[in-house]
C-alpha cells in the first residue's frame, strides 16, 4: 500500500513569532510561540489519526457458507462467502433520549476470540466505539459459528462515565448503503415477514421491504427477508 505524500501546512505569521537568541556562552536558543506549538501538535494529532486509519486492515470472519467483516471505519458487512455484501450496516443506541450513532464516534477499537454458546462454537469480532464526549461507549459483537451457517450480532452500551443513563433503545442493525438489503434481485421484490406477540394476533402479513406499515417493519423476535426473484434470504 502506497501512502502518498503528506504535506502539513504551517501558517508564516506562526514562524514569525519564533526567535534566536543568542546566550552567553555563545550557543543560541529558540524562543517558539505557543500559536506556533499548538498547531503543530495539532497536525501531529491529525498525522497519528490518519496513519491509524491507514494502517488498521479490516478483520474479517468466515465459515463454510457465511462472511462477516468490519471495515476500518468500523462499519460491519455480512455476506455468503466469495460474494457481495447482503447487508452493509452500523449500530446505534438511544441514550437519554438522544440516538448515538456508531458513525459518530471518534475512535474505534477492534479485536477477535473464540466463543463458545449452546448453540455452538466459532469466532467473534468484539468492536469497541468510545471517545464521544460525554456519551457511553457503544459495543458491537459479530459471530458467526464454525458448524452452522449463521451468526448473530450483539450490541451493549457500556457506561464507565461514573453517573446514571438511561437506555431507551438498542439498534445492532442500522444499515448503509443502497440497496439497502441485497439478495441478487430487484429490491422491488423484497418482501418481509416479522413476527408478532402470539400466534395469532396480531395477524402476519408479508409486507413489500419498501412499504412498511406505519414507516417501520417491528418484530418481537424474527424477522424473514426474502426476495421472491433470487430465491434468497
Amino acid at each position: 500500500m502506497e501512502l502518498g505524500h503528506i504535506e502539513i501546512p504551517v501558517p508564516s505569521e506562526s514562524l514569525h513569532r519564533s526567535k534566536i537568541v543568542p546566550l552567553a556562552n555563545g550557543r543560541e536558543k529558540m524562543h517558539v510561540s505557543k500559536a506556533f506549538l499548538k498547531q503543530m501538535l495539532t497536525a501531529a494529532t491529525g498525522m497519528v489519526a490518519l496513519m491509524s486509519a491507514l494502517l488498521c486492515p479490516a478483520q474479517q470472519l468466515t465459515n463454510d457458507r457465511l462472511s462477516a467483516d468490519v471495515k476500518q471505519d468500523g462499519s460491519y458487512h455480512l455476506a455468503i462467502r466469495n460474494g457481495k455484501p447482503v447487508l452493509s450496516a452500523g449500530v446505534a443506541a438511544e441514550v437519554d433520549n438522544q440516538w448515538l450513532q456508531s458513525s459518530a464516534y471518534p475512535q474505534h477499537h477492534t479485536s477477535e476470540s473464540a466463543f463458545n454458546d449452546d448453540l455452538g462454537s466459532g469466532r467473534e469480532i468484539t468492536v469497541t466505539f468510545s471517545g464521544l464526549s460525554g456519551k457511553p461507549d457503544l459495543v458491537c459483537v459479530l459471530q458467526l459459528y464454525t458448524e452452522h451457517f449463521y451468526g448473530a450480532v450483539q450490541v451493549k452500551v457500556r457506561n464507565s462515565m461514573g453517573k446514571d443513563i438511561s437506555v431507551q433503545a438498542i439498534r445492532s442493525v442500522e444499515a448503509i448503503g443502497q440497496p439497502i438489503v441485497e439478495l441478487g434481485g430487484n429490491p422491488s421484490a423484497d418482501r418481509v415477514l416479522s413476527d408478532s406477540f402470539s400466534e395469532d394476533w396480531p395477524d402476519l402479513k408479508i409486507y413489500d421491504l419498501g412499504q412498511a406499515p406505519n414507516g417501520m417493519h417491528r418484530a418481537v423476535g424474527s424477522q424473514l427477508i426474502y426476495n421472491k426473484e433470487s430465491k434468497q434470504s
